[in-house]
């Protein structure tokens, strides 16, 4: 028969406080598991971020070329209505 011993939280038979003691010696194995897989998601949301970064630069450049576009072409109208104009 197993022994019980008397706690806040109720009867804890030997098999239970062996099991407890067992898993407190498997703890740091499994923070460790753990801080292993928290720093590979990090790893991968910092290489999504950088991609996002890549991705930011790029559209800023197509922004630009766009403005330089949209000028152009701006500008162009202008001329031929001030051509029109003047004729």
């Amino acid at each position: 028969m197993a022994s019980v011993e008397a706690t806040s939280q109720g009867p804890i038979t030997r098999s239970r406080a062996h099991h407890q003691r067992t898993g407190s010696r498997e703890e740091p194995y499994s923070l460790e598991e753990r801080m292993d897989r928290m720093e590979d998601a990090v790893e991968r949301m910092h290489e999504t971020v950088e991609g996002m970064d890549t991705r930011v630069i790029e559209l800023e450049g197509d922004v630009k070329r766009l403005r330089r576009e949209f000028q152009g072409a701006l500008n162009e109208g202008f001329d031929r209505l001030s051509k029109e104009s003047s004729e």
